[in-house]
């Protein structure tokens, strides 16, 4: 329950920004089997020890392995992949520069105002939520690649839950300000 309000603004954004309001619906097997498969992907990762490590500074100079390096490159290469077929569409239909002002107010709002915080963890929850509401092409190879995003959009929160940009730091910050004695249980 406690991730009930900001899964329905996800939600919310993801249907108004991935204009799946403009789409059939997202009751079809070409949307369900790829959110399926990033879901199934992601719970499919985790059975290598190599791939239990995060996207910060801390873990990569501690935690990171060869593995986990494969593992990154090769996610990396798909994604620079299906970014570039995107743009390369984008431009023929000419939508680049609107979809730019659109990836760059969500970047605003969402990333902007935490990204410079020691703190700041992009969980994959919000990588695939921030990315894949953009997988939003008339095509339906990039409606398949915005499936394959929201699984793993799902996955992240299902498995880890949704926690937050900024981790202990946001929990501290709204514990004190709505006077939690939890801190003070700590301390």
């Amino acid at each position: 329950m406690i991730y009930l309000l900001p899964v329905m603004q996800d939600s919310t954004l993801w249907f108004l920004l991935g204009r799946l309001h403009v789409r059939r619906g997202v009751d079809c097997l070409n949307y369900i089997l790829p959110l399926s498969l990033g879901a199934w992907f992601m719970t499919a990762i985790g059975i290598f020890d190599d791939m239990h490590a995060s996207l910060s500074q801390e873990s990569i100079e501690r935690d990171w392995t060869k593995v986990t390096w494969v593992g990154f490159f090769g996610g990396a290469a798909v994604t620079v992949v299906v970014m570039l077929a995107h743009m390369y569409k984008m431009v023929q239909d000419g939508l680049l520069a609107k979809r730019v002002v659109e990836l760059g107010g969500v970047a605003c709002v969402a990333v902007l105002p935490v990204y410079g915080n020691e703190n700041f963890h992009p969980h994959h929850w919000f990588v695939a939520w921030f990315g894949g509401m953009h997988l939003n092409l008339r095509y339906e190879w990039s409606f398949w690649f915005q499936g394959l995003v929201w699984g793993i959009y799902v996955n992240g929160i299902a498995v880890y839950g949704r926690d937050n940009l900024l981790g202990c730091l946001e929990d501290k910050y709204r514990s004190l300000n709505d006077g939690c004695p939890v801190w003070e249980w700590s301390q």
